[in-house]
């Protein structure tokens, strides 16, 4: 028969045997990770947009809720194209942009928010210049969301699984060893 010291000891190294196992599992790296920080990649332009340009003229239109925002400017030196006329058509619609501020333009455009392709004209004149810029607008369908299953943290399981070990353990010498409940 084992004495209560020697079964506190013989507990005791398994309480530390299974911290030590808790402890180093998360610190194993597998083939193709390294657990080195991130790199960091370029953010990946993922918003709608359409863009046409001339010799003349350089145009870039962003959705915006019900608007279409178009940034405006000259292709030869990229400056801002201020109180040109802006008109944009797309099948039957018709409409007047309104200037924003310099080279940027604004017009009421309630397709975008449907997803599909539309064709879209754009006349624009200055007081020097007219061109006219076609281009296509894609809005594609919103991606379904759905909620991810997150599974158990790895320190969760790793926790839990101690705590079984150590229970189990406890079960198993307080039946051996009965007389060592003092």
């Amino acid at each position: 028969m084992l004495s209560a010291i020697r079964l506190k000891r013989l507990a005791g190294r398994a309480l530390y045997l299974c911290a030590l196992i808790s402890v180093a599992a998360p610190l194993h790296a597998h083939e193709g990770h390294d657990h080195a920080a991130p790199e960091r990649t370029a953010a990946a332009i993922t918003s709608p947009r359409a863009s046409a340009h001339s010799e003349l003229f350089e145009l870039v239109a962003i959705p915006d809720e019900t608007h279409l925002i178009i940034y405006l400017d000259r292709w030869q030196d990229n400056a801002p194209v201020t109180g040109a006329t802006l008109e944009l058509e797309s099948g039957n619609w018709q409409v007047e942009a309104t200037e924003l501020s310099a080279g940027t333009y604004r017009v009421e455009a309630p397709f975008v928010t449907s997803p599909g392709q539309y064709e879209l004209m754009f006349t624009i004149s200055t007081q020097d210049d007219l061109d006219l810029l076609a281009t296509t607008l894609d809005i594609s369908a919103p991606p379904a969301t759905t909620v991810p299953e997150h599974p158990m943290p790895m320190l969760a399981l790793m926790v839990a699984g101690t705590v079984i070990i150590l229970l189990l353990l406890y079960l198993l010498l307080r039946r051996l060893y009965p007389s060592a409940r003092k």
